[in-house]
């Protein structure tokens, strides 16, 4: 198992990735009238999109807790968030390319993401070459 010490950087990485999705997850799903209001979006009829997709970013960033916890032992998971954050980059360029993006906050989300993206893909290396307590 890599040291903790030598792996710390990327503990912490993890930590503002779980604060980043949490805190964005439970925003649009308590609180998405007052956001969709400020960013004059008109809430659809049916709200369920709004709060399926809020709920996943929330568990996504729960995710990221366990990773904070003990990366070596939750690198799938590191390694799940990298597709995670690829697809939803991915799905905010294809909209913006087509001129069909609802409001371009969801292209900023779209490049923090991408950010996340290449510190986890540096994780999952990280950990992989971190030397083995007690070498």
């Amino acid at each position: 198992m890599a040291s903790d010490d030598s792996l710390r950087l990327y503990r912490m990485g993890f930590l503002v990735a779980a604060a980043y999705d949490i805190v964005l997850g439970a925003a649009f799903t308590f609180l998405y009238k007052p956001i969709l209001d400020v960013l004059d979006i008109t809430a659809p009829d049916n709200t369920s999109y709004i709060h399926l997709a809020a709920v996943f970013v929330l568990v996504q960033g729960i995710s990221y807790l366990f990773a904070y916890r003990n990366l070596q032992g939750n690198l799938d998971l590191v390694r799940v968030g990298i597709v995670y954050k690829l697809a939803y980059a991915l799905v905010a360029f294809y909209y913006l390319a087509i001129g069909d993006l609802l409001h371009w906050v969801f292209l900023l989300f779209g490049v923090v993401d991408l950010v996340f993206m290449v510190f986890f893909i540096s994780t999952v290396r990280a950990v992989q070459r971190a030397p083995v307590r007690g070498s």
